[in-house]
């Protein structure tokens, strides 16, 4: 994917199919979920299409890992 810059793994995987999610910082400062390389929302389209309805990653744990990275970088 073309303008962004992989930026934190987490050690755990989306709980409707296991496989691992990343926290992604995009050009334009944003940040995304990856899922298996793939972005989230395309992922958990896949996933209603087979009935999983789980989300990956809640988004409280989202803002943690968006503050510890951001909290690095000013080092």
């Amino acid at each position: 994917m073309s303008g962004s810059v992989h930026y934190r793994s987490i050690r755990t995987a989306c709980l409707g199919c296991a496989k691992p999610v990343h926290l992604v910082r995009m050009s334009d400062g944003t940040y995304e979920w990856q899922h298996d390389g793939i972005p989230t929302a395309e992922m958990m389209e896949r996933h209603r299409e087979r009935g999983i309805g789980r989300q990956p990653v809640c988004a409280g744990r989202a803002l943690e890992l968006i503050a510890e990275v951001e909290g690095k970088s000013d080092e």
